[in-house]
């Protein structure tokens, strides 16, 4: 498991998932990714409780108005600013800027529909670790990549990064992986140092723009009899930059979620 670190200006650091039925939540995603929960809390948007994984929180589980779906997080230095640049841009903000136990957040959707979160606190971190269950990556599936990655670039200074199967979005000035040595509109190689310190994945799909959460599991195979079994579906399968197997699937209560082998 790696160390949690402070999460940059624009770097995706928390997911939660809204789920009508919490208890039928805690029931599926403990025995998909082995989490366990802290006790339930109330906020200003309903009951709240924070999933658990080797100790360190990894995801929320939100009893909120809404479609049952996973929310990404994006961390911001200043929520204000933030706010009114999406509107100025296009989006719509659905639920105001309002202060929660982990610091300011609010709920953003883009021009493009999909839902996302903005989050401002001096002790944010990424949960993002390597065990299995544990949240990997953050991706963006959308009908119009280069129109979608346009806007988040512009909102949070990302940096495109193109390999021959994926479209990689780095932090501005994010030195990982040797992006910063790479010219503007160079396709880097299907590698692991190169893909895995991106702040998130833009990938081509049928579906309205969202934002998809994708977990660590030891095999597709045995992952997606699980989920089948607690009652989830598959929705898709597909394999990662050329190197991992992944799935796209739907938790009994419709939220969808991917996973891919813990080898990625």
């Amino acid at each position: 498991m790696s160390v949690a670190r402070v999460a940059q200006h624009g770097a995706p650091c928390w997911i939660d998932v809204v789920q009508p039925d919490m208890s039928r939540g805690r029931e599926f995603y403990g025995e998909v990714f082995g989490w366990t929960f802290a006790d339930p809390h109330e906020r200003s948007d309903g009951i709240y409780q924070i999933a658990m994984l080797d100790g360190r929180p990894v995801a929320g589980l939100a009893m909120r108005s809404g479609e049952p779906e996973w929310r990404t997080y994006l961390a911001v230095d200043d929520i204000d600013a933030a706010t009114s640049s999406a509107l100025a841009s296009g989006a719509t903000i659905s639920t105001p800027v309002t202060m929660q136990p982990e610091g300011r957040s609010a709920a953003v959707v883009d021009p493009f529909g999909a839902h996302f979160g903005l989050l401002e606190s001096s002790t944010r971190r990424e949960p993002r670790m390597r065990g299995l269950g544990s949240w990997r990556w953050a991706t963006l599936r959308t009908l119009a990549p280069c129109t979608v990655i346009d806007w988040y670039s512009a909102q949070f200074g990302w940096v495109e990064r193109t390999t021959p199967s994926v479209t990689a979005l780095f932090l501005a000035g994010q030195g990982e992986g040797g992006v910063d040595d790479e010219p503007p509109g160079a396709v880097l190689p299907d590698t692991h140092k190169s893909l895995m310190h991106a702040a998130a994945w833009v990938t081509t799909a049928i579906e309205p723009t969202h934002w998809l959460p994708v977990f660590r599991v030891a095999d597709r195979a045995g992952s997606i009899d699980r989920i089948e079994r607690l009652g989830g579906t598959l929705l898709s399968k597909h394999d990662i930059a050329g190197r991992s197997e992944g799935a796209v699937m739907q938790d009994p209560q419709g939220a969808q979620f991917a996973i891919a082998r813990a080898g990625a």
